[in-house]
């Protein structure tokens, strides 16, 4: 079936056509690192790359996993559920590089990643993962000087902060137009779709 992490945080980073993006994993998602990521017939060709930023335990689901819990249906429609969360989870990171300033863009990414890696606290949100300005730029699709301006800019606004052990802090409340993406299909997008 694959891999379940069960601690641990790991990247996986796919590059097209000299552009990169990236994936973060942890607890509770299903991988299988040796499923090429291109059949033979790709006419888009990619190329993943795999790296443990935190240290990782995992869990073998393998054949003797796979009869183990044929009896137990609920067990299989969990880890089916979490392959599913990580599609949403790339779906949303789609709706979120449709933002067109890249301050917006980074700040709903950063809350993004909160809603699953977030620990509520006074005066905001932290975000204990020590992600680099490079690895914000694949996260968002950016170059790495426009996500440090950027990053800059929220700052100044106090929207967002690093600590020296590397934690995000997010300040206040989700941005709005997290609102907006969660109000996906109440009405139409812009006036062309009424």
């Amino acid at each position: 079936m694959g891999l379940l992490v069960i601690e641990g945080l790991l990247t996986r980073q796919i590059r097209v056509a000299r552009r990169r993006s990236l994936e973060l994993l942890g607890h509770g998602d299903v991988l299988r690192p040796w499923q090429p990521d291109n059949d033979e017939y790709a006419i888009v060709p990619s190329e993943a790359q795999w790296r443990v930023v935190e240290p990782a335990r995992l869990a073998v689901l393998d054949r003797h996993f796979s009869q183990a819990v044929a009896g137990w249906p609920e067990l299989v429609a969990a880890i089916m559920g979490r392959v599913a969360q990580r599609a949403r989870s790339l779906a949303v990171r789609l709706a979120i590089a449709q933002i067109p300033q890249l301050p917006s863009h980074l700040l709903l990414m950063l809350w993004h990643l909160a809603d699953r890696w977030g620990k509520v606290g006074r005066g905001g949100v932290a975000l204990p993962l020590r992600l680099s300005h490079a690895m914000l730029a694949d996260l968002v699709s950016a170059q790495r000087p426009s996500v440090s301006n950027a990053l800059r800019a929220l700052r100044e606004k106090e929207l967002v902060r690093q600590a020296s052990d590397g934690t995000w802090h997010l300040r206040g409340n989700p941005p709005p137009e997290l609102e907006q993406l969660s109000a996906f299909g109440t009405e139409p997008a812009d006036a062309s779709q009424r």
